[in-house]
């Protein structure tokens, strides 16, 4: 009867462990600052980059390396960079998505320059204006544009 006893009194004691062994990790949830959907594989690093941390497939990321006086340093290649001490991170923080302007590129093949400058007046260029009222889904509805 007391060994019973004994067993419970250790399975609580262990579980309690447990429970604090879990409040000592902080976690921090990294979501998108408009659709509040999570990110996955952002890096964080300190500014020092000696420590560093990826977030999961469900934008979880684990600080608790992190000592209490860093700033961290946010990064993903669709995001801006976004820099924060530890000190004031919340549960969650929120990235801006990065818009990239891609150049226009003009790639001419062939020997002969009369044929690539006619080649080069059948271009059509397609704005971003165009693009968003007409809302297409693939590359070649965008291209029928």
């Amino acid at each position: 009867m007391k060994a019973l006893t004994l067993i419970k009194y250790i399975c609580l004691l262990f579980i309690l462990w447990l429970n604090c062994i879990d409040g000592f990790t902080q976690t921090v949830k990294v979501l998108d600052k408009e659709t509040k959907k999570p990110i996955a594989n952002a890096f964080v690093f300190n500014i020092n980059k000696q420590v560093t941390a990826t977030s999961d497939s469900i934008g979880q990321l684990d600080i608790s390396g992190f000592a209490k006086k860093d700033t961290l340093v946010f990064t993903h290649t669709s995001y801006r960079n976004f820099m924060i001490p530890k000190i004031n991170i919340g549960n969650a923080v929120y990235l801006e998505v990065d818009i990239q302007s891609i150049p226009v590129i003009d790639i001419i093949a062939g020997e002969d320059k009369e044929k690539a400058l006619e080649v080069t007046s059948t271009i059509d260029k397609i704005t971003r204006k165009e693009i968003q009222l007409q809302n297409p889904q693939t590359s070649a509805e965008m291209l029928e544009l």
